[in-house]
Order: structure tokens, then sequence, then C-alpha cells
């Protein structure tokens, strides 16, 4: 393939790969992005469009003037924001580029319009694929811009053949190369270059599913729907203290409190909401700490779900949320004031141990006490059957815990957890759980010991919020779902809130949906981590990272400090060691030398001997070229049957002493194979002593 045909390529593989980062936003519709996915791959072959539009003079000139009117109208009235018309403009300029482009520059202003929509994308999205989209844009963009540039040369060179020139083999590889190190070098700038503030927010972002159950009115049944969804609403983990869930016991997450029941529906009768304290920038103060009990710190990250509720655990103290306002309502819930558009994340600090975990603080005075029991008294016209249960179980009972006690055992005793939320009859939704039916939701179970408290003088409310989630080993967090969303009661005894929660759905929820499996384990704390070291980060962030780093360097100072003491202590003791026995020491060094010295002499004396018997023994006058090929072999040279003897000499020019030696005893050698002269007492001893000097030669380098 030629350059340019492939650096037309890339650009139309960019195009793609923009669109499917647009798809990620949800700001796009999709079918807008189909559209211009097929004029993409029409526009491969632009010639064939032209021929076909040649019957219509003027087509894009009319088509342009169209598009205008419509961007217009779009940007008024048509589109969800100014965000959304602008990246509907883009795609419009991108697919008349598409048609237009015959030259490399405008290929390359094509590729320049794709990176405009990937920064707009960067900008809408938090989704996980959004890495993949942006990685694969790299490596692409980074072939594209080296193709451009070669077609650039080739044009001011004057050598338009080039530009037809083949690709070379090894270009993609290197260009690959080239990626990852641009993508070693973003990552590492991304963490390092100082931030200006706080996480970014997108400008839009979905507002996700609106779970039902968490707004002002809550009717009986509705969280039939979403009791099954298993998408993850809510992330927490334990940053400071990985062993705080261990803590934290029958754990769940207060969203909202509501007081008023009319039979079928649950309400707030009063919907004022008082500002909470914020003691500096983005912390606030929720309730005055308690000496003696331990502070658990949890870190939270809420996904959008359409509500301003702020769920935290119970006997939260302070909260620290990156939003300006934050509101606390007269029944302790906290929200913001509008729904987030984008995922939130803030850190709560909570004391949850203690004599009674499930022991809320009140905001209610005491002097208010009368106004609190006409509120959490209220009922509405109750069915006899259903206040004679509430009697019959108040009988007898000393104490109100007692009739708790009471209500909640025969609640979990008598009726059995179920989603299947059918009406059997016309009556009263509690007469017909109750005695009927006998299968409900936590809703039903906590509406039902809310009234039947009620009914007996006893103050309660209707709390809704979600369940401990699920605990990821993979991620070391909990994992909190939609089908975790639950209701409870809290009670009000002795000048404090307690948490009592009679639904029995353990059972039911370990044998309906089980544990997640590792591969959806290991997905989600990916997900988790992106939007964690990634989206999400932060300047604090940035700052407890330098910080750690720094602990780290001084520890590991410290460690080399003590690890330098204790060598250089030992070293000082081997010293003292050798000044104590350096005679001995000597003598030994002595004794060895000399071990050594008479250890090389009886080898030569060996090998003066070997020789001298084996030419006796064979009658053989040239063993000493024998001995020397022996030698020889063990430094490495060794001679193969097929070379001469001059041929072997010349793989020793690189060591002249060895050459030397050698060249002499293969003359001899020579003379007495070939010549047939016998070597005389004086020239064996000369061999003899040649053979001892090769031995003694030190080993060079081959």
């Amino acid at each position: 393939m030629s350059l340019v045909l492939t650096f037309r390529l890339m650009g139309h593989i960019l195009v793609l790969d923009a669109l499917a980062a647009l798809y990620l936003t949800d700001t796009v519709h999709p079918a807008a992005l189909v559209l211009v996915a097929g004029l993409t791959a029409a526009a491969w072959r632009p010639d064939l469009f032209s021929e076909r539009l040649g019957q219509l003079p003027h087509f894009w000139e009319l088509f342009t003037v169209g598009f205008l009117i419509f961007a217009l109208a779009d940007l008024l009235f048509l589109a969800d924001s100014i965000i959304a018309a602008l990246l509907h403009l883009l795609l419009f300029l991108v697919v008349y580029r598409l048609f237009h482009a015959r030259t490399p520059r405008e290929h390359l202003e094509l590729v320049l319009l794709t990176f405009l929509q990937l920064l707009a994308a960067s900008t809408l999205t938090a989704s996980f694929g959004f890495l993949l989209v942006f990685c694969l844009y790299v490596v692409f963009a980074i072939w594209a811009f080296i193709l451009w540039d070669l077609t650039r040369e080739s044009e001011l060179a004057a050598c338009p053949g080039r530009a037809t020139q083949v690709m070379p083999s090894g270009f993609l590889l290197s260009g690959g190369y080239a990626a990852a190190l641009a993508l070693a070098l973003t990552a590492i700038l991304f963490f390092f270059i100082p931030r200006l503030g706080q996480a970014f927010l997108p400008f839009r972002a979905p507002l996700g599913v609106q779970t039902t159950g968490f707004t002002d009115r809550v009717e009986l049944g509705t969280y039939g729907s979403i009791q099954t969804d298993p998408t993850v609403i809510m992330r927490v983990s334990f940053p400071d203290d990985p062993s705080a869930l261990s803590r934290l016991g029958d754990l769940r997450w207060r969203g909202i409190a509501l007081d008023r029941f009319d039979g079928h529906t649950w309400s707030l009768s009063r919907s004022d909401v008082h500002p909470v304290r914020q003691a500096w920038q983005g912390r606030y103060l929720i309730a005055p700490y308690e000496l003696g009990v331990p502070f658990v710190s949890a870190e939270v990250f809420l996904e959008p779900i359409g509500t301003t509720a702020v769920f935290v655990p119970p006997r939260v103290v302070g909260i620290e949320l990156p939003l300006p306002r934050l509101g606390m309502d007269t029944a302790g819930s906290l929200s913001v004031p509008i729904p987030p558009a984008g995922r939130i994340r803030y850190q709560v600090l909570s004391q949850v141990a203690g004599p009674n975990p499930g022991r809320l603080r009140t905001s209610e005075s005491p002097e208010d006490l009368a106004g609190l029991r006409a509120r959490y008294l209220q009922l509405p016209a109750l069915r006899p059957r259903v206040r004679a249960l509430a009697e019959r179980l108040a009988a007898g009972a000393a104490t109100p815990s007692e009739v708790i006690a009471r209500a909640a055992t025969h609640l979990e005793r008598n009726i059995r957890y179920s989603l299947d939320l059918g009406r059997a009859t016309g009556r009263d939704p509690l007469e017909e759980f109750l005695f009927e039916r006998r299968t409900g939701n936590c809703e039903y179970f906590a509406s039902s010991l809310v009234v039947l408290l009620r009914a007996v003088g006893i103050p309660a409310r209707l709390v809704n919020g979600f369940q401990r989630g699920e605990w990821n080993e993979v991620g070391q967090y909990l994992a909190v779902r939609q089908r975790d969303a639950h209701s409870w009661a809290e009670v009000y005894v002795d000048g404090h809130w307690l948490t009592v929660d009679p639904t029995p759905r353990a059972a039911f929820e370990e044998r309906a949906f089980g544990q997640s499996g590792w591969i959806a384990l290991s997905f989600d704390a990916l997900r988790w981590r992106w939007n964690r070291y990634v989206v999400d980060y932060s300047l604090l962030d940035q700052a407890s990272f330098a910080l750690r780093l720094r602990q780290r360097s001084m520890a590991f100072q410290s460690a080399t400090g003590r690890t330098l003491g204790q060598w250089s202590a030992l070293l000082g003791r081997g010293v003292a060691a050798l000044r104590r026995h350096a005679r001995g020491l000597l003598g030994g060094v002595a004794l060895v030398a000399i071990v050594c010295i008479a250890l090389r002499r009886w080898r030569l004396d060996a090998l003066d001997w070997r020789w001298v018997r084996r030419a006796r023994r064979d009658h053989a006058p040239v063993a000493f070229y024998d001995g020397m090929l022996r030698l020889l072999g063990r430094r490495g040279y060794r001679r193969s049957p097929s070379t001469t003897a001059r041929e072997f000499l010349g793989t020793l020019i690189a060591e002249p002493p060895l050459h030397g030696r050698a060249e002499a005893l293969t003359a001899l050698y020579e003379r007495v194979r070939f010549g047939g002269q016998p070597l005389s007492p004086m020239e064996y001893a000369h061999a003899r002593t040649t053979l001892r000097e090769i031995m003694g030669l030190p080993r060079g380098r081959r």
C-alpha cells in the first residue's frame, strides 16, 4: 500500500475512533453516529459518490446551507445543550472534509477535526471505555502524522514518484513503539503535573436510572422494579483503615426518613431543610464527637441516580463533600440542593462503635417532645384487625423495647420475604400483607412495623437507603447495587432513635443472587480504579501521593543508614580480628603459597613424565606435539581432524607468546613427521621446556 493511501486509511480509522468516543458520551444520538460511520465508509471511494450526485448540480452548496439553518435551530431549540449543538456542527465538518479531501494537507485537516471530537468527548464522559478509545487514537494518530510528514517531504523534494512508494515493513512496529512511549509519558505527566483544583466534573453526564424510592414520596411496592437490578450505584472504600469494615456491624446506608403515611404512600410532612455548618471549604460538621468512641473513615463514590440524598452510615459526625452546600432536615437526612449531574465523591467520618451501634442522634430538642410525638404517631384510619394485632403484641409489655422486639419477631417468624408484589385482594395493602398474602418486600415489613408501633404510642418512622453491599476482594471496596435498596424503621426510645430492621431478606438474597464471579469483580474493580485514580484524580490526591512518596523515601534512607551502620560495625570487628591474628594469618597465607607452588611444580613434572613415558611406550617421536594439542585444548583451541598443522597454528595469532612457542614445536613436529629426522637429546629437552612454558603462560582472550 502506498504512503498516500495508507495516510488516507489512518484518517478514516481516526474518524471511526472519534465516533466511538462520542458514543460513550450519550450526547449525540446513536442514529447520527451510525449515519456518519456509513458516510465514512462511502467516502473511501468519493468518485463513485460524486458520479451519482452529478445529476444534482450545486448539491454540496445546497446541503451546506440547509445544514446551517438546521444548526441554528438546533442551537436554539432542538439540542439538549450548547455542547451537543457544537458536536453536531463538528460532525458535519468531518463529513464535508471526508468527501472533499484530495491533498495530504486536507486529510491532515480531517485528522485535526477528529482530535477536536476526542477532546470534546473527554469532557463529557467518565466511562472506562474511553481509555481504550484514547489509546487507539494515540497509536493511529502517530502513524498518521509520520505518514503525513513523509508525503510532505516528498512534495518539498519535488519527488512525486515517492508518494506512491510502498510503506516500509517495519513502519507499523516503529510507530507502535513511539505510541507506547507517548502513552507512558502521558501517564507520568498526568500524575505529576500540578493540579489547579479539585477533580474536574463533566459539563454534562447522564443522570442514570431514576431510582424509585429516593424521593419525598414512596408508594408501597415501588421497590419491586429495582431490587433485582445488579447495577452498581455506589462504591465505598476504607483507605485509612481497610479493617474498619469489621467494626461496622450490620451496616446500612441511610438516605431519607419519611414520617407521614396515608395507608398507601409515605411522604414528608415537613420539608424544611437547614444548611449544615461548614467548618472549612468542603468539610461539614454533622454532629459533635463522643469521647472514647473510635472513628471510621469511608470514601464514597456515588453514581448519578437522580436523587438529592447523600447516603451515609449511622452516627455520622462529619463529611467532606466537594459541593458548596449541604442540607439536613429535621429527621437527620442529608441532601444537596439539586441532583448531581455527575458522579460525586465524598468522605464520611462516623463513630459506629459503642454500646448501641444502631442508636442515632436526634436533631429534636427535648422541649419539642410533644411535637415529635404528634409527628411520628400520625396514622390513617386503621383496619380493626391491624389495631387488634398491635394491641395484642403490646399487652403485658413492661417497656417500649419489649414491644419493639415482639413486633419485629412476629413479622420475621410469620411473614415470608418475597419480591412478588402482586395484590391478591382489594383490601388495604398492610392488612392484606399481614393477614392474607403474608409475603412482601422490605417496604411492607418496615411499614408494618412502624404502623404497629405507632398504634400503641411508640414514635417511629420509615427510612429508605441501601444495605451493606458486596465486598470486592479484588478492589478492596464495597459495591452497593440497585438491588441493595432497602427500607427499615427507626424508633424513638429514651431520647434516641434506634434502628430496627424486621425484614428477613438475607437468606432470600443469598439464594436468589449469590456472590458475583471473579471476572465480574475484576472488571468492576478495574472500572473503579479508573474512576478513582484517573477521572477523580485531584490536587488532594496528588498531595497525598507526594506525602507517601516522601515518607517511603525517608524510610528507605533510614533503613539504608541502619544497614550501612551494621556493615561498618561488622567491618570494624573484622579489621580488629585481623590485627589480633595477623601473625597466624600471614603464616597461613605463606603456607598456601608454598602448597600452590609445589602443586604447580608437580603438574609440570607429571606432564613431563607422562610425555616421556608415552614416547617410550609408543615409540612416538612426535608425542610432544600431542602434549601441546592437549594443553591448547584446555585453553579452548581445539584442532579438528580436517585441519592441517599450519592452519591450526594460524588460529593462535591472537596470542603472540603462545603462537611463538607453538610455532617452534610445530616446526619440530613437521621435521619429524614428514622429514623422517629424529630429534636429538637437546631438541627433546627444548621441546619439554617449551611445553612447560606453554603451561605457565596466563590465559588470554580468544
